[in-house]
């Protein structure tokens, strides 16, 4: 398995950052608080949403924190270096699934939580258009992120904060415009090496690199592309 490549903060942003920031300004309506910890924080989309308030990012990628403008913290996200019940609102934005035990994640998140845990990741098995095309066109299916990430999905996410023993449990979904020129202003993106899809591509041959991209540019209209992402969230309150 190709492994996910998370050093380039420009390039992070240019593959996904930037519909995220859409994603986020939607995510953050309804949760308020004076203390906020906002855990994978990367690049910071996610922490920049938050209008009040104090905020603490915190991630594993040095190269995304130092690009985030908020205070921020190198740190796992299933070891958070937190006392508990420090923030109101423990928020992430699409990297509950890239942390190796996902639910002693959401443990973590509702560990140092006084209030809500929320989060967001992307829907990969279907909504998320601009990677379905990239991986329907991929030959081995055991790189497909859908397979490799079974929490995104609304019930594995209400599971897992259930069973962190957060309570009033919802879920839902936020979806997107994603706009591309041409197919050239689609690919550029996968060419940056930052995430699972552009860090699969880079980790094969040339030649194997242009049969991928010819078989996903047969796959897509000519001119102006239009797709949509669709992320799934779920919110959760600290018992009390």
């Amino acid at each position: 398995m190709a492994s996910d490549i998370w050093a380039g903060g420009d390039a992070y942003e240019a593959y996904v950052g930037r519909w995220s920031r859409v994603v986020a300004a939607e995510f953050v309506r309804g949760l308020a608080g004076e203390r906020w910890l906002d855990v994978g924080c990367g690049t910071g989309a996610l922490s920049a949403a938050v209008s009040d308030g104090w905020v603490v990012g915190a991630d594993r990628s040095e190269a995304f924190v130092r690009r985030n403008p908020r205070r921020t913290v190198v740190s796992d996200g299933i070891a958070l270096p937190f006392r508990n019940g420090t923030f109101d609102v423990v928020i992430s934005g699409l990297a509950l699934n890239f942390m190796p035990d996902p639910v002693q994640g959401v443990r973590e998140m509702a560990r140092v939580a006084d209030g809500v845990v929320a989060a967001y990741v992307w829907d990969y098995a279907e909504g998320m258009q601009l990677m379905r095309h990239f991986w329907d066109a991929v030959d081995d299916p055991g790189q497909d992120e859908a397979a490799r990430f079974p929490i995104c999905h609304p019930d594995a996410l209400a599971e897992a904060w259930r069973a962190a023993g957060l309570e009033d449990v919802t879920t839902g979904r936020i979806e997107i415009p994603t706009v591309f020129a041409d197919f050239d202003d689609y690919w550029r993106p996968f060419l940056g090496g930052a995430g699972a899809a552009p860090g699969y591509l880079l980790s094969l041959p040339p030649e194997k690199q242009t049969e991928l991209r010819e078989r996903v540019r047969s796959g897509l209209p000519e001119g102006e592309i239009r797709l949509t992402a669709r992320a799934w969230t779920v919110r959760g309150r600290k018992k009390v």
